[in-house]
C-alpha cells in the first residue's frame, strides 16, 4: 500500500529526515517526476522544479539527465497518454507505480522481471531503451542512496 503518499503535500521533498522514512525515497522520486510534468501546482501553491527535487537529495548530473531522458522517451513511445498525477493528489498513478517499480527492481539487478513489467505497457521495441534508460536512473538513485523497495503499491486508475 501506499498509504504514506497522502504526506508528500505537507513535506518538503528537501526535508534530509525524509531520505530516514521507509519510503522517503519514493516521495521524492515522485516529487521529482510530477514536477516534471507540471512544475505547477495550485494545490501546493508554486512552482517545484524536479531539477531542485533531485539535487536536494543529491543526485547528481546524470540522475537529472536519466530522468528527463526516461520522461521524454514514455511520452513518445508509450502507446497511451501518461498517467501521472498533480504534485498535491494522495494517490498514485499506474504508470508512476509501474516507474517506481522498475527502479526498484533495477537496483536490485532484476532484469527480466523489469522487462515483464514494462512490456505491460510499452510496445516490445521501446522496451530496450527505456528498460537502460531507467537502469541509469536507478544506479544515479541508488548512487546517493535513494533505493525504492520493492512492493506491491495501491494505483488509483485513468478514469
Amino acid at each position: 500500500m501506499y498509504a504514506d503518499h497522502q504526506q508528500t503535500r505537507d513535506v518538503d521533498p528537501f526535508d534530509e529526515a525524509l531520505l530516514y522514512r521507509h519510503n522517503g525515497p519514493e516521495l521524492i522520486v515522485l516529487a521529482a517526476l510530477r514536477a516534471w510534468l507540471r512544475p505547477q501546482c495550485g494545490a501546493v501553491q508554486g512552482e517545484l522544479d524536479w531539477r531542485e527535487a533531485l539535487l536536494g537529495a543529491g543526485v547528481g548530473v546524470e540522475g537529472m539527465e536519466a530522468l528527463d531522458a526516461l520522461l521524454r522517451s514514455l511520452l513518445y513511445v508509450s502507446p497511451r497518454p501518461l498517467d501521472m498525477r498533480c504534485r498535491c493528489c494522495p494517490a498514485l498513478a499506474k504508470d508512476e507505480a509501474t516507474i517506481l517499480q522498475s527502479i526498484a527492481l533495477l537496483q536490485r539487478g532484476r532484469f527480466k522481471e523489469t522487462v515483464v513489467l514494462l512490456g505491460e505497457w510499452l510496445e516490445v521495441p521501446a522496451l530496450s531503451g527505456v528498460t537502460k534508460t531507467v537502469w541509469r536512473l536507478a544506479e544515479a538513485l541508488g548512487d546517493v542512496g535513494l533505493v525504492i523497495q520493492v512492493r506491491e503499491r495501491d494505483v488509483q486508475y485513468m478514469q
